[in-house]
């Protein structure tokens, strides 16, 4: 917003009355012989006003024309109007200058008067106290007391160069001025604002009337908006609880228990109940599994229970059961011999032929052989050496010597395990315990039951 910054108001009389320095007056009955319509003078009721009109930064305006009004009252603040006249001034170089009382003639009286300017409909402020010049108006009658007219002199000076004496006090000594006061340039002030943070603006163009304003501009009161919403249909914030306000999940009334669900960054540990084969149904300790193949497991050592392999010709090396090499393959003719007798259909061959092999076997004195011959042949039984000699044994004691578990006595199409570990998962316990097959391979899908379900 423009201000005035510099008071330069030179408030003189334009009525032209010149003072006359003191060189001792002389009086002339010619003087009094002055007709009195010489002395009838009225003077003009003007005023000269000059000043600098500047922007907020302290730079002139920009130079053009201005709607300025001039008014005075009688109180610096508020006080009654006296007097009131609007011109338009062209402004260059921020120098605003007017004849007060070109229009409307400076006539009123008061013990004191303040002169107020309104640039563009924005009062300037403070107002400026006006010095005796103007009430040298109120001296109209003594003007040529004397019936004397100075016009009449010959070889007038100009003395509109000078001040007038009643006027020196608005006037400084040279000596007491600061270089600003001779350049005119804003960089020769002291002590200058650091104007970096303003936006500079040169025009009244931006700035918006009063008059041109709404009513909620000036009080501010949502009361005063047009086209307000209905606010009706709201709830105001007294009313909202608290997770309105917060976000927070915590916040809410009757929040549903989760810790009976599995979060969703451990969800990647379940499986769907349609992913899952009928193995998963089961107990951990009554494991039924009656097909197909379990593999990537470490084989169970013979001290163990087991084979130590995963295939049976493997199985059989390991026992030292391999057929043909530990064990006899099967065949009819030696389980024909197994009762000690061969039946006729095997011998109708040998009716003509003699042998010497009974006299061979009764002269062989091994009493290996002979202890074996003793031993009880009943179905079932295994001949196992020990350090005694040759025993005959079955079920659980033959399977212990030959390093076999009770798996070795189930079909392989209905296994039943009832304990133990694979992969360090155990079996038959009252719990789970930790670890994880490292792989399952079922003919079916298997079905995960339980609260917690199954993890593998």
């Amino acid at each position: 917003m423009k201000k005035m910054i510099s008071a330069l108001a030179l408030c003189v009389l334009v009525y032209g009355q010149k003072q006359i320095q003191n060189k001792g007056a002389e009086t002339s009955n010619n003087y009094n012989s002055i007709s009195s319509s010489k002395r009838d003078l009225t003077i003009p009721r003007t005023l000269s006003y000059q000043g600098l009109l500047t922007k907020s930064d302290g730079r002139p305006v920009e130079d053009g024309s201005y709607s300025v009004t001039f008014r005075f009252f009688n109180s610096l603040v508020g006080g009654d109007l006296l007097w009131e006249e609007n011109q338009n001034i062209e402004v260059k170089d921020g120098i605003i200058s007017a004849t007060l009382g070109s229009e409307t003639p400076v006539d009123f009286n008061s013990e004191e008067s303040y002169l107020e300017i309104v640039v563009e409909d924005v009062p300037l402020s403070p107002r400026q106290t006006l010095t005796s010049v103007l009430y040298s108006i109120k001296s109209d009658t003594a003007n040529y007391s004397q019936g004397g007219d100075y016009l009449d002199l010959d070889n007038l000076p100009n003395l509109s160069v000078y001040a007038i004496k009643d006027t020196l006090a608005n006037f400084p000594l040279i000596n007491s001025l600061d270089s600003v006061a001779f350049t005119g340039d804003y960089n020769s002030l002291a002590n200058t604002p650091d104007l970096t943070g303003f936006t500079q603006s040169d025009t009244l163009s931006q700035y918006t009337l009063t008059s041109a304003l709404g009513l909620v501009a000036l009080s501010n009161e949502y009361t005063d908006l047009n086209n307000t919403p209905d606010l009706t249909v709201y709830a105001t914030n007294d009313t909202l609880s608290p997770v309105a306000f917060s976000n927070e999940y915590n916040d809410l009334s009757n929040a549903p228990d989760l810790t009976v669900y599995a979060t969703n960054d451990t969800l990647n540990e379940y499986v769907l109940d349609d992913n899952v084969g009928t193995i998963a149904s089961q107990n951990f300790d009554n494991v039924s599994i009656t097909g197909g193949s379990v593999t990537g497991i470490t084989d169970v050592t013979i001290a163990d229970g087991g084979t130590g392999a995963s295939d049976v010709a493997t199985a059989r090396q390991n026992l030292g059961l391999e057929i043909g090499v530990d064990v006899q393959g099967y065949d009819a003719d030696v389980a024909d011999l197994a009762d000690g007798e061969l039946s006729a259909d095997k011998v109708q061959y040998m009716q003509n032929v003699t042998s010497d092999i009974q006299e061979q076997l009764d002269a062989v004195t091994d009493p290996g052989l002979s202890q074996i011959a003793a031993l009880n042949s009943a179905d079932g039984n295994i001949i196992i050496g020990s350090v005694g000699g040759w025993v005959a044994e079955s079920g659980a004691t033959a399977r212990t010597s030959l390093g076999l578990g009770t798996i070795s006595t189930q079909a392989s199409d209905n296994v039943t395990i009832t304990g133990g570990a694979i992969d360090g998962t155990a079996l038959g316990g009252t719990s789970a315990s930790t670890g994880a097959f490292t792989s399952v391979t079922a003919s079916t899908s298997l079905d995960v039951t339980g609260s917690m379900g199954i993890i593998l």
